[in-house]
Parts: structure tokens; C-alpha cells; sequence
């Protein structure tokens, strides 16, 4: 009979958050390894690496024969390149009695966070009924939203002097209506995204003035008179949503709908009572997304803009 020795190939995937990285503890699973009956996992200085059955191991090299890991990086960890090198890497060697595996796997690691991606904008332009994502309106309330950026768990807003809205999500909700203006007037929004530990780069949304600075048949929620609304309830929903209007008068409010892009796709009409009144609709047919309910007083035109989440 012949013998022969084999080493151990080496770890062929590994699943497990290696982007945006921000303390942890991480939970990694790999592949067995033909002929491998152990592996030595080398993290970051100061990191920890446990195991099912290395609970209590407090460093950042562990050999073990568990397929998956958890790995709790040191605060103060910080790395912006993608590339695998030196101490910026997880390291998973394949043992055997024989030895090491010829070659590595090597995870590179990073703590950045991706870019803010491009915004979208639920403006309405009075002039053309078209939506834009370019430009600012003073006659009601405007949505800008970017896409989500993974792994962040917060974002951060600024807005140009005189607007004002607040939001620690990838949306928020802003009132342009002090925004000094004339005919060329751009103002800059600007946000970036948090995952606990850093921020991303500032991402820059340009907007600039329609021009329209009277808006007769649109006032803000903060000057009505005879229509007093609460959030819509619940939200999101997806079936039906509930919204309370307290009148100061008998009269009748308008209610419409609209998608992100501006197409109306719902509109009704109710009678209000002087007093507390709540008004049910329902969106079974609506597709997922996000839309916006105006109510209209008919009596004056006063107006009130919601946010709607359709699951």
C-alpha cells in the first residue's frame, strides 16, 4: 500500500458583513475544506473572535474546527479601501496534521460607507403638473427621498437658510415657503448617511425655484384656519388608513391621491360636519410605494398634505 499526505485546501467562501463595519459582533459562516479538520481565524489587532465552542477566547486569532465564527471589531477601527492588506483583513487558514493550507482566504474589510445615491423629488411643478427632481416650490410641502444606503442606520439633513423640515431617514418632508426667492434662485440640500461609526460622503441635491411664489388654492398646514388633521393612522397600511378632521364649520374636503411621480390615483369627495370627524379610505387596489393625501377644504381652500406608506 502507498501512503500519501495531503494538505488541506484552502476556504473556499465565506458569508458575512466585510462592508461598513462599525464595532459588532458579526456572525461569519464558511465552507468546510476538503481534508481541513481545523482553521485558524486571524481578525484585526485588538478584535475578538469566538465560536460555539470558543466562547470564551478574548483574541483576534482563534483556531477552531466551527464552521461559524463571530468577530467583534476594536472601537476606533477604521478603514476606507477596499483591498485586502496587513491588518485591515480577515485571514481563515485550513489545518490538517499534515499542515497549513497552501493558500488563504482573505476577506478585505472596510468601515466606509457608500455614497449617497441620486435623489428622487414628489415636487409637483404648478406650471406643467409634471413631477421634477430639480426644482423647489413655496406653496406646499416637499418630499426629497435617496436611495437607501446599505448599512446605514441614520441620516443627516441640511437644508438652505429659511427652509425647515427634520428627518433622520433617507426621506424628509421640507417647507420652502421663507426661502428668500427670485426667478434664479438655487438652493442646495444637502445629506449623508450614518452607520454608528462614520458618515458617508456629502451627497448635494441642486434644486432650483419654479417661479411660481403665489400658490392661491395650496396653503400650508401652519395657516389654517377651520381644518385642524392628525397623521394618518395606520401608516403604513395596506388596506385602509384613517385620518382625523376637526372643522370649524359644515362644509366639504376633497381627497387626493397622488403616487411619487404626481399622477393623481384616487380622488373622493366628503361631507364634513362641524366638529371631529375621521375619514376611512381604502387603497386595496393601489400598488406598494409610497403616495401623498390632499385634503382640500372646499369652503376655502385651505389644504393639508399627508404622507402615505402602502405596503
Amino acid at each position: 500500500l502507498k501512503v500519501t499526505t495531503s494538505l488541506p485546501t484552502a476556504v473556499a467562501t465565506v458569508t458575512g458583513q466585510i462592508l461598513s463595519l462599525c464595532g459588532g459582533p458579526y456572525s461569519y459562516t464558511m465552507t468546510a475544506s476538503a481534508l481541513a479538520n481545523s482553521y485558524v481565524i486571524t481578525a484585526p489587532t485588538n478584535a475578538v473572535v469566538t465560536s460555539a465552542s470558543n466562547s470564551s477566547n478574548n483574541s483576534n486569532v482563534l483556531t477552531t474546527s466551527d464552521l461559524t465564527f463571530s468577530v467583534t471589531y476594536p472601537a476606533g477601527f477604521t478603514v476606507t479601501t477596499t483591498t485586502a492588506a496587513g491588518d485591515k483583513s480577515l485571514v481563515i487558514t485550513s489545518v490538517n496534521t499534515v499542515g497549513n493550507s497552501a493558500t488563504n482566504k482573505t476577506l478585505a474589510l472596510t468601515t466606509a460607507l457608500g455614497a449617497v445615491g441620486t435623489n428622487t423629488n414628489s415636487y409637483v411643478n404648478p406650471n406643467t403638473g409634471l413631477a421634477g427632481v430639480t426644482l423647489f416650490g413655496k406653496c406646499a410641502i416637499q418630499t426629497i427621498a435617496v436611495p437607501a444606503v446599505p448599512f446605514a442606520t441614520s441620516y443627516v439633513w441640511t437644508l438652505p437658510n429659511g427652509a425647515t423640515g427634520t428627518s433622520d431617514t433617507r426621506t424628509i418632508d421640507v417647507n420652502f415657503a421663507a426661502v428668500a426667492t427670485t426667478s434664479t434662485t438655487k438652493v442646495t440640500v444637502k445629506v449623508k448617511a450614518f452607520n454608528g461609526c462614520v458618515y458617508s460622503a456629502e451627497k448635494s441635491i441642486i434644486l432650483s425655484f419654479d417661479g411660481i411664489t403665489l400658490c392661491p388654492d395650496v396653503r400650508m398646514a401652519s395657516n389654517l384656519v377651520s381644518l385642524d388633521a392628525s397623521q394618518i393612522y395606520p401608516n403604513p397600511t395596506s388596506d385602509n388608513f384613517n385620518i382625523n378632521l376637526t372643522s370649524s364649520i359644515n362644509s366639504e374636503v376633497l381627497v387626493t391621491i397622488y403616487s411619487m411621480n404626481g399622477s393623481v390615483v384616487k380622488t373622493n369627495k366628503i361631507e364634513l360636519n362641524q366638529g371631529l370627524n375621521t375619514i376611512n379610505e381604502d387603497i386595496t387596489s393601489l400598488g406598494s410605494g409610497i403616495y401623498f393625501v390632499r385634503l382640500v377644504n372646499e369652503s376655502n381652500n385651505e389644504t393639508i398634505v399627508r404622507k402615505l406608506i402602502k405596503r
